[in-house]
């Protein structure tokens, strides 16, 4: 069988980050508690790929099968939106949360927040952060996909990240061959 081999994309865009960053709650405010296991809700096409723990990192995405440079990996339909035009983007964020089903909303609280406080669980607003895909070049808004967010970051990526307005998808795709 193939080894597995992690896939790691390049950091989200600053701007998407600052722009999310502008709106988080100060520590310990708007913070969940995480309660009970999740799955993680099959809303992403990825054939090649599945999501596992990886030694130091958490879960993350590895390859089941060789690669070839500009091969899809993902292709998934995002789970919240971030528009930074809007009145109050943090509320617009809150209001699709809240009308995610229960297990839809654990697998969105169990990211990584890079922005959570040593004595608080993680925000959304800081969640949405540390994980959301910049829609279009120089863009405040994003976009967060689970199946995304799981690949690793990395500054020698082996995947890019894409947005497709047209379709309304997060698509990945690989940047170098990978065996």
């Amino acid at each position: 069988t193939t080894p597995l081999l992690t896939l790691a994309v390049a950091a989200s865009s600053l701007a998407v980050r600052r722009g999310i960053a502008a709106h988080l709650a100060p520590a310990g405010r708007n913070r969940r508690k995480l309660a009970g296991k999740f799955s993680l809700p099959q809303s992403w096409t990825a054939p090649g790929i599945d999501i596992v723990p990886v030694p130091g990192k958490g879960l993350g995405v590895v390859a089941k099968r060789p690669l070839k440079a500009g091969d899809m990996i993902l292709s998934e339909t995002p789970m919240l939106t971030y528009d930074a035009g809007a009145t109050d983007p943090g509320a617009a964020l809150q209001e699709q949360y809240d009308a995610l089903p229960p297990e839809s909303q654990a697998a969105v609280m169990n990211l990584h927040d890079a922005f959570q406080s040593p004595d608080g669980g993680p925000s959304l607003l800081g969640v949405m952060s540390t994980n959301c895909i910049q829609r279009g070049d120089g863009s405040e808004d994003g976009v967060l996909g689970l199946a995304a967010s799981r690949f690793n970051h990395s500054c020698l990526p082996n995947c890019e990240k894409s947005w497709d307005e047209d379709q309304g998808k997060l698509q990945i795709f690989a940047s170098t061959d990978v065996d």
